[in-house]
């Protein structure tokens, strides 16, 4: 059998993220830097968000994302306010 593309359950605004390959993928709304791609630009298409081909779960939630790796690490990355992203601050990553 193939490999299978994952889809998060909490969608809010966008169409991401997504894992293949153990490779994350995001689409979509690109405000507050919630594909995680560094930028604040909406996007149309899946785009591989680093090189990493490392991720095993990942999460959707207001304009942000949460995503954890093989080796039990957690990134996030989107709308900080009120400390959505758990790093201490209200900035957007």
């Amino acid at each position: 059998m193939g490999t299978q593309l994952n889809q998060n359950t909490g969608f809010k605004v966008n169409a991401g993220p997504y894992t293949y390959n153990g490779g994350l993928y995001t689409w979509g709304f690109g405000g507050d830097g919630g594909l995680g791609d560094g930028t604040t630009t909406d996007k149309n298409t899946p785009q591989k968000i680093g090189s990493l081909s490392t991720w095993s779960k990942i999460d959707y939630g207001y304009k942000s994302f949460v995503a954890l790796k093989t080796d039990g690490t957690i990134w996030t990355c989107g709308y900080g306010d009120y400390g959505n992203l758990g790093n201490g601050t209200t900035i957007d990553y």
